[in-house]
């Protein structure tokens, strides 16, 4: 069990876990480290994902879109970091049903930190592949000409 709670807090995304009245239950360590805030300062705080990104964008993974369980969201945000830096992310969450200790709904928020080098490469090569399948695919052909035809 230890094992498995080391994996999670260490996981190389963050976690949150966000009681049905929007506030943070729970984030794990790699998520508190990009940020610069404790878990526990996180708790006294009563912290919010609104604290986090823009409440217009917290509203749009949590709104209707997200009414029922295991229905999912996900966004590209700048999540505004302790220090006051907004660190470039992508937010995917997801409404689990009576996922907290006390039965509450849940929701589960995944961060992938876009600053990374490998999410940074994945992009591209993402965009590359996007950009090589369009003109595979085109009803038409494309051509260079010279000035001389």
């Amino acid at each position: 069990m230890r094992a498995t709670l080391e994996l999670y807090e260490n996981m190389p995304v963050g976690v949150i876990a966000i009681g049905a009245d929007g506030q943070v239950r729970h984030i794990n360590q790699t998520f508190s480290g990009w940020i610069g805030l404790t878990k526990e300062a996180a708790a006294k705080r009563a912290l919010r994902l609104s604290d986090l990104i823009p409440a217009d964008t917290a509203e749009l993974l949590f709104g209707a879109g997200l009414e029922a369980a295991n229905q999912s969201g996900e966004c590209d945000v700048d999540l505004v970091c302790e220090d006051g830096r907004a660190m470039p992310a992508r937010v995917m969450s997801r409404r689990l049903a009576r996922a907290l200790p006390d039965g509450e709904d849940a929701f589960i928020v995944t961060v992938v930190n876009r600053e990374t080098e490998d999410v940074a490469r994945a992009e591209t090569d993402r965009a590359s592949l996007r950009s090589s399948r369009i003109f595979r695919q085109a009803p038409f052909g494309i051509a260079t000409l010279g000035h001389d035809g």
